[in-house]
C-alpha cells in the first residue's frame, strides 16, 4: 500500500520512458561523432582534390571533394548541438502524483509538504536527472516526446541529403560507395553498381522523418490531465523512431 500510493501506471513509464530515451539520445549522440570522425577523415584526405560542383544539379564552378564533405559535416554537427541541447534540457516527470497535485504523498506524509518535496528530489537526483518538471498532470508533458522526435528527425534529414548526393554522385562515376568482394551489383545486370547502402538510408530516414508528425499530435491531442490515446501510439513511434535513427548511422559510418 506504501509503495502503489499515487503510483499510477504512468507513474512508473513516463519516468521510466524519459530515462530510456535519455540512454538512446547518448548512444545516439555517439554515433553522429562517429560519422563525423569518419567525415573529418574523408574530407582532409580529399581538400585539394578539384570536382564541379553542381547546383540544380548542372555544372557549376569547381569546388573540391573535401569542401563538399564539410557540408554534410556541418549537418551532422548541428545534429550533436541539438542532442546535447536536449540532453541538457531533458527533465523528470518526478513524484507528482495520480494528476499532478502529490496529494497522495502528502496524505502519506501527514500533511507534511517539506518531505513531499524532499521525497521529489531524492527520485529525481537517483535516476540522474537535475530537474523535473515544475508541474505535471498525470504524464509528463508530451511535448518533450515531440521535441525529441523533432531532433530524431534533424539527424534523419541530414543522413537522408548526404546519402541522396552519394546517389547521384555514384550515378556520375566520381564517387562510390563500399562495394564487397562478394557483392552482387544487379541480379540481372552484374555490371551494376547500386548504391544499396545510401538507398537504405533514404528510405530509412523517410521513415524517421515521418514519425515526427505522430509526436506534434500527440502533444497537441492531450485532454486536460491526461488521455490515454498517446500510448499506443508512443509504444510505437518512440522505440522505432530511435532504433530507425540507430540504424541510419550505423549505415552512414560504414559508407
Amino acid at each position: 500500500p506504501f509503495l502503489h500510493l499515487g503510483a499510477t501506471s504512468a507513474f512508473v513509464t513516463d519516468n521510466a520512458d524519459l530515462v530510456v530515451m535519455r540512454d538512446g539520445l547518448r548512444l545516439l549522440l555517439g554515433r553522429v561523432v562517429a560519422v563525423l570522425s569518419a567525415l573529418e577523415g574523408f574530407a582532409s584526405r580529399t581538400s585539394h582534390l578539384p570536382c564541379l560542383a553542381y547546383t540544380h544539379f548542372q555544372p557549376a564552378q569547381l569546388t573540391t571533394v573535401g569542401k563538399r564533405a564539410t557540408l554534410w559535416m556541418q549537418d551532422f554537427g548541428l545534429d550533436v548541438e541539438e542532442l546535447c541541447h536536449r540532453l541538457d534540457t531533458l527533465r523528470f516527470r518526478g513524484c507528482q502524483g495520480t494528476t499532478g497535485t502529490q496529494a497522495s504523498f502528502l496524505e502519506l506524509f501527514g500533511g507534511d509538504h517539506a518531505k513531499v518535496r524532499e521525497l521529489e528530489r531524492r527520485v529525481t537526483a537517483q535516476l540522474g536527472f537535475r530537474e523535473q518538471y515544475a508541474v505535471t498532470g498525470q504524464t509528463y508533458p508530451r511535448k518533450a516526446d515531440s521535441a525529441i522526435l523533432d531532433t530524431l528527425s534533424g539527424v534523419a534529414q541530414s543522413a537522408a541529403k548526404m546519402a541522396g548526393d552519394l546517389r547521384l554522385l555514384q550515378h556520375e562515376g566520381e564517387l562510390f560507395e563500399p562495394f564487397e568482394t562478394e557483392q552482387i551489383g544487379s541480379s540481372a545486370m552484374a555490371y551494376k553498381r547500386n548504391p544499396m547502402r545510401a538507398e537504405r538510408i533514404s528510405g530509412l530516414a523517410r521513415y524517421v522523418i515521418s514519425l515526427q508528425a505522430n509526436g506534434a499530435h500527440t502533444a497537441a491531442a492531450q485532454w486536460l490531465e491526461r488521455t490515454l490515446d498517446d500510448s499506443a501510439n508512443r509504444r510505437l513511434t518512440l522505440p522505432e523512431a530511435f532504433l530507425g535513427t540507430d540504424a541510419i548511422l550505423v549505415l552512414a559510418t560504414n559508407i
